[in-house]
């Protein structure tokens, strides 16, 4: 048995994982040897989570971080992913055995991981540094980080990530979602344990009247006439990470939720090591979840356009399918981040 403050350090792990706008989408059912991860469904039904992409991949950097953890105390995390599968909301099912204790610093990293929205200063990142970051996702099976050096490679990136965050202030259901877990009711000055602060969006002083305004529907799609979105997907995506020394894109071998959920864990692996040696760094979804919904009834999203945006991530990451953009390198620390909720509140 477990003593329950070791238990307690591991759950408070997990639950400082990334989430889809910090929606925290997921339970923990807690015994004396195992913790089951579930899907709390009353926080993954967004527009934009098709299959549950999204809350599998948070569901994923739930899964290292507590395994990340566990190892730090000298506890080996036995997976067993969809143990029983007609109950498709209990994703994992975590067991503990003796270990040699693992990795510290990636233990440490983890309440000091997270978005980083900042611009990045144009110092290069030691090859070395990516080498080790492409290394930490090799360690799960089939997934794989490339680094987008190639010119051609890299606009074509920037030109489908600008169209998919584009795509997110010109449908009103997407417009909706994204504004609907931005905490405008916070201030610009503080963190939420729920949702997205303002504070941590770093929007530009003079330009938060007019990005608050936004949140209506009826300014968005009147100035979406004007090009607001296209502006917006500039500024939001394609700017930050082209003037990033490092960019890359995070594949992995298959669509399937296990597939997808082996991704999570490598994404959250890669931020642990990028936070280890310094680095600041921002993921991308727009451009890997939207296609998605290709061939979906009900998309807000035309389908001659979701399949451009298909073809051409398709074209990018030859055919495999992807998890995120990412951008890396250096950056002062965010003075806003995002909060958690108690792990009290997770417990099932």
């Amino acid at each position: 048995m477990r003593p329950p403050d070791v238990i307690r350090q591991i759950l408070t792990a997990g639950t400082l994982a990334p989430s889809a706008d910090n929606s925290q989408p997921w339970r923990f059912e807690v015994e004396a040897e195992a913790v089951r991860l579930r899907v709390d469904p009353t926080r993954a039904h967004s527009v934009s989570d098709v299959d549950r992409a999204l809350t599998h991949i948070s569901c994923g950097a739930v899964i290292e971080n507590m395994a990340v953890a566990a190892a730090a105390l000298g506890q080996e995390a036995r997976i067993t992913l969809f143990p029983r599968p007609d109950d498709r909301d209990l994703v994992a099912e975590l067991r503990w055995v003796p270990g040699s204790p693992g990795s510290d610093d990636l233990a440490r990293a983890i309440p000091d991981r997270h978005t980083n929205r900042k611009f990045y200063r144009r110092q290069a990142v030691p090859a070395a540094a990516l080498d080790h970051l492409a290394r930490e996702a090799r360690a799960f099976p089939g997934a794989a980080l490339d680094w987008l050096t190639d010119p051609r490679s890299r606009a074509a990136a920037l030109r489908l990530m600008r169209q998919a965050e584009a795509e997110r202030f010109r449908r009103e259901p997407l417009h909706q979602e994204l504004f609907r877990t931005i905490r405008f009711d916070v201030g610009w000055r503080r963190p939420a344990e729920e949702g997205l602060p303002p504070g941590a969006l770093e929007v530009e002083l003079p330009a938060r009247p007019f990005f608050g305004a936004l949140r209506h529907w009826a300014v968005m799609s009147t100035l979406n006439r004007l090009g607001a979105h296209r502006i917006l997907g500039w500024r939001s995506a394609d700017l930050p990470a082209r003037i990033a020394p490092a960019f890359g894109v995070l594949t992995i071998p298959s669509a399937s939720a296990e597939s997808v959920i082996l991704g999570g864990r490598a994404l959250q692996r890669v931020w642990l090591r990028a936070t280890a040696l310094g680095l600041a760094l921002q993921p991308f979804c727009a451009a890997t979840i939207l296609p998605l919904q290709l061939g979906l009834t009900g998309s807000p999203i035309p389908e001659g356009i979701l399949r451009q945006l298909s073809d051409r991530l398709a074209a990018l990451t030859g055919r495999r399918p992807g998890i995120a953009f990412l951008r890396v390198g250096y950056a002062p620390p965010s003075r806003i981040r995002t909060g958690r909720r108690s792990v009290e509140s997770f417990l099932a």
